[in-house]
C-alpha cells in the first residue's frame, strides 16, 4: 500500500529551495554541462565494454 509519489518525495537542491539567493544561470549550466560529459563518459565506458 505504497503511494508515494516520486515527485512529493524528491528533494530539490538548496539554489532552488532559497529564492531569496538569484541563482547563477551560468554556474548551473556549467554543472549541468559537467553532469551530462559524466553520463556520457559512463555510457562511453559502458557500451565499449559490451563490444
Amino acid at each position: 500500500m505504497l503511494d508515494m509519489n516520486p515527485q512529493e518525495t524528491y528533494t530539490a537542491p538548496e539554489e532552488v529551495n532559497t529564492p531569496s539567493r538569484p541563482i547563477d544561470e551560468n554556474a548551473l549550466l556549467q554543472r549541468h554541462q559537467v553532469m551530462v560529459k559524466r553520463v556520457v563518459n559512463q555510457l562511453r565506458v559502458h557500451a565499449t565494454s559490451h563490444c
